[in-house]
Parts: structure tokens; C-alpha cells; sequence
């Protein structure tokens, strides 16, 4: 569970996210149009996809070597 602190640091997080989602437009609109809460959440499940996805290649290479 998020705590107010959590939150805060989320929102400093986010705002400062807005530099790196520059370098795609429709990413960056679609991040404008929603406000913090929003972005926070999108933020959050874009660091887990991201996550996953390093666990999976992990995993993959893992594999590989035992073989």
C-alpha cells in the first residue's frame, strides 16, 4: 500500500518522467491528457511491465546455459 510519502515521491517521479515521454508524441499527449493520479498509475504499470519482462529474459537465458 502507497503511503502519502509514496504518493508524493510518485508525483515528483512523474513530473519529472514528462522529459523522458518527449521523444514519442503520442505517448507524450496521451500522458498530457490524464492528470498525476493517472500518469502515477501508468507509471507503475510500466515499471512492472519492464520488470517482467527482465525477469522473462532472465529466465530465457537461464535456460540456455543449462542446456
Amino acid at each position: 500500500m502507497l503511503t502519502s510519502s509514496d504518493h508524493r515521491t510518485d508525483l515528483s517521479n512523474a513530473r519529472n518522467s514528462r522529459s523522458v515521454v518527449t521523444g514519442d508524441p503520442q505517448l507524450k499527449k496521451l500522458m498530457t491528457s490524464y492528470g498525476v493520479d493517472q500518469q502515477v498509475k501508468y507509471l507503475h504499470l510500466q515499471a512492472e511491465v519492464e520488470s517482467l519482462w527482465q525477469h522473462q529474459q532472465l529466465l530465457k537465458q537461464q535456460r540456455l546455459v543449462l542446456r
